[in-house]
Parts: structure tokens; sequence; C-alpha cells
């Protein structure tokens, strides 16, 4: 029998290709962006004032920030495709969207920076050692602002042009900024995490060793707990600093994982929407696990100033 035509969709309703990647989106965003809330006030609830007045902090708290608001923007896109297929957002609110996902991930990467010359202080290891221990991310860094910057001006051609969407998507999936982006992001995170990791393992197997007292600042400021000084202490240190260890591999395993996913999907044309899921998943997972490390490391200096606290009145009522 021939194959009969499928209905016209009555008033109000939508087809369920359009509503599926839409619906992947919100429960892939929304679930990252519900997380950020309970972790930003445990961001503050750890901290401590002088804390807040850490570079590491502010870029913990803007980051958060930044990944909440790109958060609601992709929820409120997401829901309006579902409910007015006719009426899309403008090209520009999904360009903006895009940039500033790749915001997100210079700035995840910049507390990776702070993060390592915490272990590579520049009073400790001299200017020369600590340019070299830098040299590479902050040039990269520079790279992929440039090329971000590069991408903007490109993607705002294409949204002023003839048929916007094409070109936007045109664009998205075949020049090379995203690539450049990407692969600069993963050596990025690998440098980075590796040197910041191999410290710590140093660290761990000589039982934290000796700590100046710039390092201590310098690491006490950057996400780390407060170094204990009496060697009676050198076991809980040894094992928040194993702790640590493991939430920085994961930190650096997780999205390296995904940017090597985007370079593979990008390269093989796929869809487009997979490309956004797949970089929205990358992004969120990186933003939530920088800053679960530093609210960790603020939970553990509290329990630890706590117990300083109670010592005393402790040590006053035994002695009576």
């Amino acid at each position: 029998s021939p194959t009969t035509a499928p209905s016209p969709l009555l008033p109000g309703m939508n087809a369920i290709a359009i509503i599926r990647p839409a619906l992947i989106d919100i429960m892939i965003g929304h679930s990252f962006t519900v997380v950020l809330i309970p972790l930003l006030i445990a961001l503050f609830y750890f901290s401590t004032s002088h804390s807040r007045r850490q570079l590491i902090f502010i870029l913990n708290v803007f980051t958060v920030s930044l990944a909440f608001a790109v958060g609601i923007m992709g929820d409120s896109r997401a829901i309006n495709v579902m409910l007015s297929p006719l009426n899309p957002f403008s090209i520009s609110y999904d360009m903006c969207m895009g940039v500033l996902g790749a915001v997100q991930s210079i700035l995840v990467d910049t507390i990776l920076l702070v993060r390592l010359t915490s272990v590579y202080p520049y009073s400790h290891v001299g200017p020369w050692r600590f340019v070299q221990v830098i040299a590479l991310p902050v040039i990269l860094k520079i790279a992929r602002f440039v090329n971000l910057v590069m991408f903007i001006v490109a993607l705002a051609k294409a949204a002023n042009g003839p048929n916007p969407e094409v070109a936007f998507q045109t664009l998205w999936l075949t020049a090379p900024y995203l690539k450049i982006e990407w692969f600069c992001q993963l050596i990025d995170n690998i440098y980075a995490s590796t040197l910041f990791l191999w410290k710590l393992r140093i660290r761990t197997k000589t039982g934290g060793g000796a700590v100046s007292v710039n390092s201590k600042r310098k690491l006490e400021s950057s996400g780390f707990a407060q170094i204990p000084d009496s060697k009676s202490s050198s076991v809980s240190f040894t094992k928040r600093l194993k702790t640590l260890f493991w939430i920085a591999v994961s930190n650096f395993v997780f999205p390296a994982l995904f940017s090597i996913a985007q370079i593979i999907v990008v390269y093989r044309a796929a869809d487009l929407v997979v490309i956004n899921q797949i970089v929205l998943a990358n992004t969120s997972i990186a933003v939530i696990g920088v800053v679960f490390a530093t609210v960790w490391a603020g939970s553990v200096k509290k329990r630890m100033d706590d117990a300083e606290a109670v010592a005393p009145r402790l040590e006053s009522a035994q002695s009576r």
C-alpha cells in the first residue's frame, strides 16, 4: 500500500525531532546548573576573610557565576525551542552563549595556573625557573584569547550576512577557531595538571616536606588546607595531600577526555547539536571540578581551625 504522508501538526504542537535535542540540552545543562548553587554557598561558607581576598577565590566565584548565567541562558533557549519553535532566539544569543563557554574554559585553566604557581612559588624556585614553569600556560592563554576574538569577529560577520543560520552553523563546524581552542585547551590542561600532580606526588611521598612561611601562605591562599607546623600533624597533612592529589587527577582526566571527544567529533563533522552537548558537559564538569577542590580545601581548613579553637579549652579543663 502507498505510504501515507504524515499529518500536519495541530496548532500548539511541536515535532519530536525538535523537542528531543532541546530536552537533552535541558537535562544536561540543568543537571550541572543546579549543582552550582550549593557549590557557591559552600565556597563562601568554608572561606575566610583572608581567603576571600585571594585571586583564586575571586576566580572561582566569577567562574561559578558565569557558568550559572550560561546555564540559565541554555535552559531558556531550550524551553523557547520547545514552546515557541516559530519564534527562535536570535543568532547573537547563540553566539553569546558560545563565547561565554569559551571564556569559562579559559577561566578554569587560569585557576589551574594559579594553583600551579602555588606549588612552584616565585620565592622558592627563583625567577628563571618560575618563568619556565608559567611560560607555556601564559602563551597558550594569550593565543586562546586572540583566537577567541578572531572567532567572535567571524561569527559577527556570519550573523550579519545572508542566511545567517546556515552561515553560523557552517562556520561553527568548518572554521579552524574551535579546533585551535580545543587543542590549546587540551595542551594547557595537560601541562598544568601534570606539573601540579607531579609536585603533589613528590610532597605526598615525602610527607609534605619543609614548607617556608611564604610558601605556606601561598599554598593556603591557592586552595590548600592550612599547612600544619608540628610533626604530629604531618601524617594528616599527607593524607590531605593524597586526597587533593586524587581530586586534581579527576579535574584533569575528565576534562581531558571530553576535550579529546570534542576534537574527534568536530573532525568527523558530526551534528552541531552533538558537539554543543559535549562542550556543555565538558565545560560544566571542569568548572565544578576546580571549584569543588577549593571547597574541599576550605572545609578541611575550617575543621582544623575549629579543632585549634577547642583545644585550649580542653587543655584548661583537663588541668583543672
